[in-house]
């Protein structure tokens, strides 16, 4: 649950970072082609990845912990974005092997 928490505030915070002014993005994806496209709409969905993360937080770790799990999570992601994404270096590929390896790790120790 935790990697899906991630993963959606991961996305969220993309989504809100592409449809800045300021961003050169390199629009080799359909995503961001199409976040830039449609930047209102983007914004709406970021904002609600987010709010959807915050409520599954609260149900997963409770009110206090959710939340500044949460806070916690929001800030290490748009750090991450921020100095990551206009490098270049990391792509879809490495972001789907590293969520995997998350999800193989939290299923395992969830059997145990």
């Amino acid at each position: 649950m935790v990697s899906l928490i991630v993963l959606i505030i991961f996305l969220g915070w993309f989504m809100l970072y592409c449809t800045s002014e300021k961003v050169i993005l390199s629009k080799k994806l359909i995503p961001e082609k199409w976040i830039v496209n449609h930047k209102k709409e983007s914004k709406r969905i970021g904002i609600t990845k987010l709010i959807v993360a915050l409520f599954l937080t609260v149900i997963c770790f409770g009110v206090t912990g959710g939340i500044l799990l949460w806070i916690f999570l929001m800030i290490l992601m748009a750090s991450l974005l921020v100095v990551i994404y206009p490098l270049e270096k990391i792509n879809y590929k490495h972001l789907l092997i590293v969520l995997l390896l998350f999800v193989f790790i939290e299923l395992l120790t969830l059997n145990f």
